[in-house]
């Protein structure tokens, strides 16, 4: 039985499918879906969450440090990201999916995916089988590849 679906989104073609099939697969068999996406750009964002509240907390305050830890947050696509996990619950809402989360998280890719796989005790995962990696994925495999490993249910990489 399908109960949970995980499905790791990015901003790419290959991940809206697999947004598409997830939200269809929970549909089917009236399971929850949750979306994940994960910033591997600037890790440690919480640390420069903190850090940003105790500089502009200070009692002169450094505003061009204040401004470049901005800059930093700024580039590292978490606004993006709660757009993207937005958009994919709205959608999912939308199509008549019961019960929807999402979860954006830091780190390598494939390595929190595959964490909240296993501490989720997730049924399914669905990813797009291509997603916005870098020259590096293909010199060092892709998260799909990577993920490819997880045994505790069922991998659905979509075209």
């Amino acid at each position: 039985m399908i109960t949970r679906i995980l499905v790791a989104i990015d901003p790419s073609e290959h991940s809206s499918r697999a947004s598409t099939f997830a939200t269809e697969l929970a549909i089917k068999f009236g399971g929850s879906v949750t979306f994940l996406h994960v910033l591997s750009k600037v890790l440690g964002r919480e640390q420069l969450k903190r850090y940003l509240a105790s500089l502009e907390a200070a009692p002169s305050p450094d505003s061009a440090q204040i401004a470049s830890v901005h800059k930093e947050l700024a580039g590292s696509g978490e606004a993006e990201g709660i757009d993207l996990l937005e958009r994919a619950r709205s959608a999912a809402r939308t199509a008549g999916v019961q019960d929807v989360d999402t979860s954006l998280l830091d780190g390598d890719p494939a390595t929190v995916i595959l964490h909240q796989a296993h501490q989720g005790k997730y049924d399914v995962l669905v990813l797009g089988r291509r997603g916005m990696g870098s020259l590096k994925g293909l010199l060092t495999g892709s998260v799909s590849q990577k993920v490819a490993s997880w045994g505790n249910g069922t991998i659905v990489l979509v075209n």
